[in-house]
C-alpha cells in the first residue's frame, strides 16, 4: 500500500509537541517504555512510535476504517525507521550540541513542560484544594491519559529536544545551498494563487488583516471588487484640545489642500489613529467591501464609502446614515469628515482592487514569500531523498522488537 509518507522535519514539529524521545540508555523505562529498536549504539522506545502514531496524516483514515490498522502500524513503522536512521547518521557525522544550544533547549523543555502539567491541573477536580493532594491527583490523571509517569515523560520530552536539535543540524547542513530557480518559484506562487482563488472573501480579509499587521503572508488573490482606506482621526475624549485640533484640520481642507499634504498629516505622531503611522499598514490601508459591515463602526464604514465616491453604503438606509461633511483635495481627492462618540475621523481613498490575481514583480513582497516558500520545499524533498538513501543503505541493520508493542495499535 501506497501513502503520502511524512516529511523528515514535520516529524520535528511533532517531537516538539508530543515529546517522542531516542536515547541511549533506556533499560529503566523498559515495563512502561519499552525499546523498540536498535541501530547500532542507538536505541528508540515506545514513546515515539506512540507520538508519531497519533499524529500522521492518515490517523483518521485510519480511525474511519478506510485504512486496516495492520497497514496503519506498518506505515508508522516505516516513518520510526528512516528517523532513527537519520538520527544516526547526523550522530555519526559529529553534530552536537553547544552549551548555548543545551541552554536553549532546557528553557524549551521547562516552557513545554509547564503547558503540558498546566492542562492536567485544570483537570484536576475544584472539590480538591490540599496542594500535596493536587500534585498527587495530577500525576494520576498524567498517567492514565498518556500512559507514562510525569518522570519518565519529562526526560522523554528533554532528550527528544536534544535530538530533533541534532537533526535540524543535519538538515541545515546539508541543505544550505540550495537555491530555487526563477521557474520554481513562479511555479509556487501559481499554485498558492489557486489555492487562496478557492476561498472566499471573509479568509482573504484575514489573510489581508493578518499581513497588515505583520503576522501573515501576503494575499495573491482578490476574490471580490474592494478597496481600502486611509484616516486622520481625532480622539475627542479631551473635548477642548480636540476641538482646537478639528477646527486647524477643517481649515487646512477648507482652504486647499492636496492628497500627498493630507497623507502627511495621517503618517504624523498627530493622528491619534496608531495604525497609520505604520508604513505598511498605512500602505494597505483598513479593508472595505459590503461583508465587513460588522467589522468596523457604522460611521467609519459610511465614511469609508462616501471617500471612495458612493453615494450610499451597502446596508446603510439614506435617512439613517451618519451625518458627514465632504472635502475636496486641490487634486480632486474625496475626504470625508464624521464624528462619533469619541472621535472625529477624516477618512479618504487608498486603492482599489479588481477581482483576480495580485500582480507582483522579482524582489518584492509576493517575489520573496514565494522564493521562501519554493525554497523550503525544494530543500525538504532534497532532504528526504537523502533520507531515503540512507534508509535504502541501513535500515535493514534495524533490530526491531516490535512484538513488545503490536498488540496494543494491532489487536489480534
Amino acid at each position: 500500500m501506497k501513502k503520502a509518507r511524512m516529511p523528515l522535519i514535520a516529524m520535528l514539529l511533532v517531537l516538539a509537541a508530543l515529546t517522542a524521545v531516542f536515547c541511549t540508555s533506556c533499560e529503566s523505562y523498559d515495563e512502561m517504555n519499552p525499546v523498540i529498536l536498535k541501530l547500532g549504539d542507538m536505541t528508540l522506545t515506545k514513546f515515539y512510535f506512540d507520538s508519531l502514531y497519533a499524529t500522521n496524516d492518515d490517523y483518521y483514515k485510519m480511525s474511519q476504517g478506510a485504512i486496516s490498522m495492520s497497514d496503519y502500524f506498518d506505515s508508522i513503522v516505516e516513518d520510526v525507521g528512516r528517523y532513527a536512521v537519520t538520527l544516526k547518521t547526523a550522530r555519526d557525522r559529529g553534530f552536537t550540541l553547544s552549551d548555548e544550544e543545551q541552554a536553549k533547549i532546557e528553557q524549551d523543555y521547562e516552557s513545554q513542560w509547564e503547558h503540558i502539567r498546566q492542562i492536567f491541573r485544570e483537570k484536576v477536580n475544584s472539590s480538591i484544594t490540599d496542594e500535596a493532594e493536587i500534585e498527587s491527583e495530577i500525576e494520576r490523571l498524567f498517567e492514565i491519559d498518556t500512559g507514562y509517569t510525569s518522570e519518565v515523560y519529562r526526560e522523554s520530552l528533554k532528550l527528544t529536544l536534544a535530538d530533533r536539535e541534532l537533526v535540524r543540524k543535519l538538515f541545515e547542513d546539508l541543505t544550505k545551498d540550495i537555491e530555487p530557480t526563477e521557474k520554481q518559484v513562479r511555479k509556487y506562487i501559481e499554485l498558492k494563487v489557486n489555492s487562496e482563488s478557492q476561498a472566499g472573501f471573509a479568509t482573504f480579509a484575514q489573510r489581508f488583516n493578518a499581513y497588515a499587521e505583520g503576522t501573515g503572508d501576503p494575499f495573491l488573490f482578490i476574490p471580490a471588487e474592494c478597496f481600502t482606506v486611509d484616516q486622520f482621526m481625532i480622539d475627542t475624549t479631551d473635548t477642548t484640545a480636540s476641538a482646537a485640533r478639528i477646527s486647524t484640520m477643517d481649515e487646512k481642507l477648507d482652504s486647499g489642500l492636496s492628497s500627498q499634504q493630507f497623507m502627511e498629516s495621517v503618517a504624523s505622531d498627530e493622528n491619534d489613529d496608531e495604525n497609520m503611522r505604520d508604513e505598511k499598514h498605512r500602505d494597505l490601508g483598513y479593508l472595505m467591501h459590503d461583508s465587513m459591515k460588522s467589522s468596523y463602526s457604522i460611521e467609519f464604514y459610511y465614511a469609508a464609502y462616501r471617500a471612495s465616491g458612493k453615494k450610499v453604503a451597502p446596508g446603510v438606509e439614506i435617512m439613517s446614515a451618519p451625518d458627514l461633511q465632504l472635502f475636496t483635495t486641490t487634486d480632486n481627492k474625496l475626504i470625508a469628515r464624521v464624528a462619533e462618540e469619541s472621535c472625529v475621523r477624516y477618512v479618504i481613498l487608498n486603492r482599489r482592487y479588481v477581482k483576480g490575481n495580485v500582480s507582483y514583480k522579482i524582489g518584492d513582497d509576493i517575489w520573496n514569500y514565494g522564493y521562501e516558500g519554493a525554497k523550503a520545499e525544494i530543500r525538504q524533498k532534497n532532504f528526504d531523498q537523502q533520507a531515503d538513501e540512507w534508509y535504502a543503505k541501513d535500515g535493514r541493520k534495524i533490530r526491531w522488537y516490535l512484538d513488545r508493542i503490536k498488540k496494543k495499535y494491532v489487536p489480534s
